[in-house]
């Protein structure tokens, strides 16, 4: 039986990788602190390519934020969805 996949925040995932590298300078190994924070190494790998690993300022977080995925017209309820930076 698998696990619900589930989507992290920019906030979430910042934070893992935050207790994450906390765990690993901390003389963890890569398995076990994987195992905590419930996430794979593929996964592990992406946030820290994508998100920069350790250091990640406020601003980019917002960033990230503001290109999630939004209603393409929240005026007219339209379901189409686009990404802001997608055009």
């Amino acid at each position: 039986m698998s696990k619900r996949r589930e989507r992290h925040s920019p906030e979430q995932i910042v934070k893992k990788l935050r207790d994450g590298e906390a765990m690993l300078n901390a003389g963890k190994d890569l398995a076990t602190v994987l195992q905590s924070l419930e996430v794979s190494e593929a996964t592990w790998n992406r946030w820290r390519n994508q998100y920069g690993g350790k250091q990640r300022s406020r601003r980019a977080v917002a960033r990230m934020k503001a290109e999630a995925v939004v209603p393409f017209d929240q005026r007219s309820g339209c379901r189409h969805w686009k990404t802001r930076t997608g055009g």
